[in-house]
């Protein structure tokens, strides 16, 4: 119960200060906004139809501290590559992410909230991993 009311936190504080301009409506049309992996990682792809959009943040669950960033040289608030021990994420151009994620043996189920924008449109991908 507390791991659920923990993840309901991360994920109203990912999207709580979302603001939809409805002139503006969805810019960047992801392939998928949610990704499952099961206790085995693997990899997974999500592309986008626009072009401008940019990874401006994250949440982690549970946290671990390692998480390092890349971020786009003419860009600093852009975030191009994020490397913890169990994921790997990837903006190989504007238009794909790549995402590897490492076996789960914690016996705890992971959780990611990448938080996107294009201009005045937000979105949030969220990554789930289950516990073996």
């Amino acid at each position: 119960m507390k791991k659920i009311f923990v993840i309901a936190i991360i994920a109203t504080g990912l999207v709580s200060c979302e603001k939809i301009d409805g002139k503006q409506g969805d810019t960047i049309k992801f392939s998928a906004t949610e990704l499952k992996f099961d206790y085995k990682g693997g990899n997974a792809v999500i592309t986008s139809e626009g072009r401008q959009w940019i990874i401006h943040g994250f949440a982690e669950l549970p946290l671990t501290g390692t998480v390092k960033c890349s971020y786009d040289d003419s860009l600093s608030y852009s975030i191009l590559k994020l490397e913890s021990s169990w994921f790997e994420i990837n903006k190989e151009n504007v238009q794909k992410l790549v995402f590897t994620v490492q076996p789960n043996n914690t016996g705890e189920t992971r959780l990611l909230g990448l938080r996107i924008s294009d201009f005045d449109y937000f979105t949030t991908i969220t990554l789930t991993q289950s516990a073996d």
